[in-house]
């Protein structure tokens, strides 16, 4: 039972950690550093918001890409920054020198033509739903609800309950031991009592 409680605590602790980690690197980035997106390795990775990529990427999946990329080539899914300043995700319909040509797959339109040089990062890879977990993680009223249930887990896991069991058992059986011997000293008392009554008739 010790081993499973230190195993729980051990994963608690190093949850905790991985996001506290997470979140202040993140803030690092985007808010001393100025970047725009947050690399680990060159590689970084995304929440889905819409649904422009339907059935291949869906709203909530989180995507990785690289960027690093050496090479674009129609068919390669992309991701860049548009006039609005909002990252999207579309696949290279066309290419023609530095100018590439992007499409959601679920839009019927093309998207305007971009510059190689103003794409972020080259799709890698999904994880479905995971997006919204990560985002969420980005929240601080999030980040202090896990430190506070983390740490209240890691407490009561830390209380030794099955000593405190066995240490009130002991206290029982010593109560129990001394009443016994009580009550056997008092019976002694009246037996004695009683032969000194009889001896002084």
């Amino acid at each position: 039972m010790k081993k499973i409680k230190g195993i729980i605590k051990s994963i608690i602790i190093v949850i905790i950690a991985l996001v506290t980690l997470f979140n202040i690197y993140n803030l690092v980035n985007t808010k001393v550093l100025k970047n725009d997106i947050t690399t680990i390795n060159s590689y970084a990775v995304l929440e889905v918001v819409s649904g422009s990529m339907n059935p291949y990427i869906k709203i909530g999946d989180l995507i990785v890409v690289n960027t690093d990329f050496q090479t674009i080539n129609p068919g390669d899914i992309i991701t860049y920054k548009d006039d609005n300043n909002l990252f999207v995700t579309h696949r290279v319909i066309m290419k023609e020198g530095n100018t590439i040509v992007t499409k959601g797959d679920a839009n019927n339109s093309i998207d305007k033509p971009i510059k190689i040089g103003d794409v972020v990062g080259k799709y890698e890879f999904k994880i479905d739903y995971v997006g919204k977990i990560l985002n969420s993680l980005r929240s601080p009223f999030t980040l202090v609800i896990i430190l506070i249930f983390g740490t209240a887990i890691c407490i009561i896991l830390s209380l030794d309950i099955d000593d405190l069991e066995d240490e009130s058992i002991i206290d029982k059986s010593n109560k129990k031991e001394k009443t016994k011997k009580k009550k056997n000293d008092n019976k002694t008392k009246t037996k004695k009592k009683k032969l000194n009554t009889k001896k002084n008739k």
